[in-house]
């Protein structure tokens, strides 16, 4: 009894220095049970290996098809969902022109901001000075993602002076801590 013919592996090529292609891979990984993708770094890669200049290919993802043609960015998105498992009705309907289109136009603009996004560089999503990373451990439906935490702010509060009355922070009068509607509140 023959074996049945193995679907080739795909090439993804990937920008291993950014955190948000590398979570990608991560999450794609997770969900690629029939082992058809194969994510290479652009950076590890020698030259002879890449199918465009490094630096063409660094501004997306790309990806090698079976018949050696390359898609890139939405497109190479969009063939990667094709082969997951469960994701395929998602290739699909990015297919659709409306979503082909405005999908197109969002993956240019996090392209070009994945490394602000990720925080690479600075980026005001992601506070980082003098931070512990701390993983958070995903499952199948979320990625894993890592947090900074800024240990010299853990334990820092401003003293606030007692309000007028001088009850402070919330008792057990306290109507929204006893769960009691506050009457006495004009509002």
């Amino acid at each position: 009894m023959k074996d049945a013919p193995t679907a080739p592996t795909l090439d993804v090529w990937i920008d291993g220095d950014c955190s948000l292609c590398r979570r990608s891979e991560s999450w794609c990984t997770i969900r690629d049970r029939n082992q058809r993708l194969r994510f290479r770094n652009i950076h590890e890669a020698r030259g002879d290996e890449l199918p465009r200049s490094r630096e063409a290919m660094l501004g997306s993802v790309h990806l090698r098809l079976p018949n050696g043609s390359i898609a890139t960015g939405f497109d190479a998105w969009r063939r990667i969902l094709h082969e997951l498992p469960g994701w395929r009705w998602v290739a699909a309907a990015a297919r659709l022109p409306l979503l082909n289109r405005l999908g197109s136009q969002i993956y240019g603009l996090v392209a070009r901001n994945r490394r602000r996004l990720s925080g690479s560089e600075g980026s005001p999503l992601i506070h980082r000075h003098g931070g512990s990373k701390r993983p958070i451990a995903g499952d199948r439906g979320h990625l894993d993602v890592e947090i900074e935490i800024d240990r010299s702010e853990l334990g820092r509060r401003e003293e606030q002076p007692p309000p007028v009355g001088g009850r402070s922070g919330l008792d057990e009068h306290d109507p929204l801590r006893s769960g009691e509607p506050n009457l006495s509140d004009p509002s």
